[in-house]
């Protein structure tokens, strides 16, 4: 990339273009206060791999709290790429950081709803609406992550891939494919009966994981032993 190029910025053209994410951010806040006095006194915050709820809170925090966490997130992912060294790189994948930009606070925004609507007894299973949600994200993020290049924040941000641009690279290209078959794999176990499912899930969750961090571990060392790393 050429020195004289652009880094990120935040200019009015970016900040248009968020609108209609910041508009769905605050219909979630208000979703939220018409939801808080019409939920029970207790509510489900926290589910384990089977779906199943684990822990439970006051009803403002199943209303208030994820609402306003999609709210910071935004922000966050807004104004991060501002402190990274590599900043000059976000140019690099503009669509693909808007697309993480505008999926993570949205993915937060469907946690809600499930989990609202589901315990105002509408018919939702709230355990399997959010293992579903999260096993299209990593569709989603999978079919995108071979375009991400090489900064800080955004993607498989392990010590060899930070060390390394090959290293993150190439990482980033096998976990692509590896993302989207462990996300489809993951949708699968969401409806899978019995113990099944819970075990497909996770160990679909564990590949996605596992796989890419263990690789980028032995390119690193492979390149390093060669002093190309």
């Amino acid at each position: 990339m050429d020195a004289s190029e652009p880094a990120y910025r935040i200019d009015r053209a970016l900040l248009r273009g968020d609108v209609p994410l910041l508009a769905v951010l605050l219909a979630d806040i208000g979703v939220g206060l018409w939801a808080m006095p019409r939920l029970p006194e207790r509510v489900p915050v926290h589910w384990n791999i089977a779906g199943e709820a684990d822990r439970f809170g006051p009803a403002w925090e199943n209303a208030l709290l994820m609402p306003a966490i999609a709210l910071v997130l935004w922000l966050v992912l807004l104004v991060l790429p501002l402190a990274d060294p590599l900043k000059k790189n976000y140019v690099r994948f503009p669509e693909t950081l808007k697309l993480f930009r505008w999926l993570l606070p949205l993915m937060i925004v469907a946690f809600h709803l499930v989990v609202t609507f589901g315990t105002l007894g509408k018919g939702i299973d709230s355990g399997k609406g959010v293992g579903a949600i999260v096993a299209v994200v990593f569709v989603v993020l999978g079919n995108s992550m071979g375009k991400l290049r090489h900064n800080w924040f955004i993607g498989i941000r392990t010590p060899w891939t930070l060390a390394s641009e090959e290293v993150w690279t190439r990482t980033h290209r096998l976990a692509a494919p590896i993302w989207v078959a462990g996300g489809l794999a993951m949708l699968v176990g969401v409806f899978l009966p019995g113990g099944a499912g819970p075990f497909v899930f996770g160990a679909a969750l564990a590949t996605i994981i596992v796989v890419p961090v263990g690789f980028s571990f032995a390119l690193f060392r492979r390149l390093s032993s060669a002093g190309s790393a």
